[in-house]
């Protein structure tokens, strides 16, 4: 397994009584570190992953004030850079670029 060798595996979760199986039939191919990165994510606590989406959610809108009290000039320049045609889709724009920033993050 550490060549680099495929493998098949599935995720079974268990959430308050259920059990959940991701996918719900056959398999994840993958390597070990795919399986590890996958346990990792299927490890975090429902309530820690509700923090985060909360804690993105307030950035999101922080960021989106901040947006909104530019003055149109700003918003106009903003616009030239990300060349979307209309302030509003650049708006838009930087702030699906922001949510991935703070994702990846």
């Amino acid at each position: 397994m550490n060549s680099g060798a495929e493998i098949g595996f599935a995720i079974h979760q268990k959430i308050d009584e259920a059990v959940r199986r991701w996918p719900d039939t056959g398999f994840i191919q993958g390597q070990v570190p795919d399986l590890v990165a996958f346990l990792s994510a299927a490890s975090l606590p429902k309530k820690e992953i509700e923090r985060v989406a909360d804690d993105v959610a307030s950035l999101v809108d922080e960021a989106a004030e901040c947006l909104e009290a530019l003055p149109k000039a700003k918003k106009k320049k903003v616009d030239s850079r990300i060349n979307r045609g209309s302030v509003l889709k650049c708006l838009k724009t930087t702030m699906v670029l922001w949510l991935n920033a703070l994702l990846t993050q």
